[in-house]
């Protein structure tokens, strides 16, 4: 029987005066929801670095990437990562901390709560892949956080899908890769053949839903490129995130992820 999972996390006190993540594992969402494992992840309770500000993913094989926020008296905040593997002990985070980046600033306005931009995404074109958005400071400012994008996947896990993230799809036409952006995004891509026929650019998210149809037109064969203004089909600017331009030109199909930053 397919496994259905979900999964979620918020910040605790772990031990006295520092911050961890409480996670939870939820399988069959979709029918009867239980608490498949839960666990406290707090290795600040012997290196004193609070960590919070979390979220997670699972891939393909069951693996679980959970991304957070870091920092102490003496560690700027800063964006890190752990997790876990399917076969890995119940209630445990156990694979290795990696960091996507230090914090080089603090916020020195304490009005202004912290968070908002903790994002953990699978990449749907292998199911394996982490994309793990969080913010931190460059310099110490009132306001001045940034956003960094990091990427990381378990070696045991093999990709489900038939359209790989290197953009090679099930025809000769091709979609440029895109990468990270900011602003308005330059969609490349070059179409086989020379006859005319109907095109479609679609921006989808990491459910599988349509935000945006860029293009819908009929385009003969060549190189072509499309400015998309960065929203969503009712006009509004799309959140920052993973999600994928998906080309469609006859029965050929191809797929290039987009991260998008705020």
């Amino acid at each position: 029987m397919e496994r259905r999972s979900d999964g979620d996390t918020h910040s605790v006190e772990a031990v006295t005066a520092i911050a961890g993540v409480r996670w939870y594992e939820v399988r069959d969402p979709g029918g009867t929801p239980f608490v498949y494992q839960q666990g406290t992840y707090a290795p600040g309770a012997s290196d004193g670095v609070h960590r919070w500000n979390a979220d997670l993913a699972m891939d393909a094989v069951g693996n679980m990437g959970v991304g957070y926020s870091v920092s102490n008296a003496s560690v700027f905040p800063g964006v890190r990562y752990t997790g876990r593997l399917a076969a890995d002990p119940l209630g445990t985070l156990p694979e290795s901390e990696g960091i996507i980046v230090n914090g080089v600033g603090i916020q020195t306005n304490t009005s202004n709560h912290w968070g908002h931009y903790s994002s953990m995404n699978v990449d749907p074109s292998d199911d394996c892949t982490f994309w793990y958005v969080n913010q931190y400071y460059p310099a110490s400012s009132t306001f001045g956080w940034r956003l960094r994008v990091g990427t990381f996947r378990f070696p045991n896990c093999v990709s489900t899908t038939s359209t790989p993230a290197t953009g090679t799809g099930t025809g000769p036409s091709k979609l440029a890769p895109i990468g990270a952006v900011r602003g308005p995004v330059s969609i490349r891509f070059t179409l086989s053949g020379t006859e005319a026929r109907p095109v479609t650019l679609e921006l989808i998210d990491v459910a599988g839903r349509r935000i945006r149809t860029i293009l819908a037109s009929t385009l003969t064969g060549g190189e072509h490129q499309v400015q998309w203004d960065g929203a969503n089909t009712a006009g509004d600017r799309v959140r920052p995130g993973v999600y994928h331009v998906r080309l469609r030109s006859g029965d050929e199909r191809e797929s290039q992820p987009v991260m998008l930053l705020d």
